[in-house]
């Protein structure tokens, strides 16, 4: 991961350019017979633009931008920093443009450039804005208000880090059985060279639902304290990204015709891809293992909500 605004993760959408801006405001006052005086008044808001290119090579163009859109929709303020854990603030998005440099012949996009320029925001209540994001996300009973948890707690972390491994399990259940219905369509009407593409996607889905299967019961021993269960739930999701890996090269020998299911097969696994890293990231915390750089930084993110501008 390069850089991460938000969910925005900029690792497989290329950055090609950054350019941030830094600006200090001086009141200017007059005088008789003489130059200006200035006197600093503060500092302005810090810009940033980023310049990405889409391509059909490696992702869905018209999905990727509307995604981006989407996040920009939300006119929220959206936490920025960089994979070496540097948090530059929080930022909105003030504008997005869109060049369409190349097309199919259907009008679908080939390659989409864009710019996102960000404007930064500053929390006059920061203190405020914490709690009520913790107050939001904690745990309540029966609309009794939130309840404390006690984090410190060796086993409750334990019991939360294995509730995230359940769901992230299921949603990686769920996502292969979807990669691999389009299977079947990308077995009808695209020639024997997609079909046979198709039948090796649909072996690696079949694995990835193979290698889940124990870890819902192991996550229960994981919650309990059972020495080792973090590591083999570990290796468990590890097979889970090996095989994911498998259906990224298997995809990128699909026929032209074929291109556009398969970039929607790409999209789920990659979905995939980044809940078995997050897997593996709670089972290495779970264990003490040390952390890498980038991982760190999403972690940072995930802890820092974004904020409703003007809320």
């Amino acid at each position: 991961m390069y850089a991460q605004l938000g969910n925005i993760q900029f690792e497989l959408l290329p950055i090609t350019g950054l350019d941030e801006r830094y600006a200090y405001d001086f009141a200017e006052h007059q005088v008789i017979e003489g130059k200006p005086l200035l006197q600093f008044i503060g500092d302005k808001l810090d810009e940033a633009n980023i310049s990405i290119r889409l391509h059909r090579a490696f992702c869905d163009p018209q999905f990727q931008f509307d995604a981006l859109k989407a996040q920009a929709d939300l006119h929220q303020a959206l936490p920025f920093l960089f994979a070496t854990g540097k948090f530059l603030g929080y930022y909105v998005v003030c504008e997005i443009t869109k060049t369409t440099v190349k097309t199919f012949a259907d009008g679908a996009p080939l390659c989409i450039e864009g710019r996102l320029q960000l404007k930064e925001w500053v929390d006059t209540n920061p203190l405020g804005t914490r709690q009520a994001a913790q107050q939001k996300s904690a745990p309540g009973l029966a609309g009794k208000g939130p309840v404390a948890v006690a984090t410190a707690a060796p086993g409750n972390t334990r019991a939360i880090v294995a509730g995230q491994l359940k769901s992230g399990a299921a949603q990686m259940g769920a996502t292969a059985g979807k990669i691999s219905s389009l299977g079947d369509r990308l077995k009808s009407g695209f020639g024997d060279a997609a079909a046979a593409i198709a039948d090796q996607v649909q072996t690696a889905t079949a694995g990835i639902s193979a290698a889940l299967a124990p870890v819902t019961a192991m996550v229960q021993d994981l919650a309990s304290g059972v020495q080792g269960a973090a590591a083999i739930v570990q290796g468990q999701i590890q097979t889970v990204a090996g095989l994911s890996s498998n259906i990224t090269r298997i995809l990128s020998g699909l026929p032209g015709p074929a291109g556009r299911l398969g970039c929607q097969m790409e999209q789920l696994n990659r979905d995939i891809s980044r809940q078995a890293t997050d897997g593996i990231t709670l089972c290495q915390l779970i264990q003490g293992d040390s952390i890498e750089a980038g991982t760190r930084a999403q972690m940072i993110t995930r802890m820092l909500p974004a904020v409703k501008v003007g809320a």
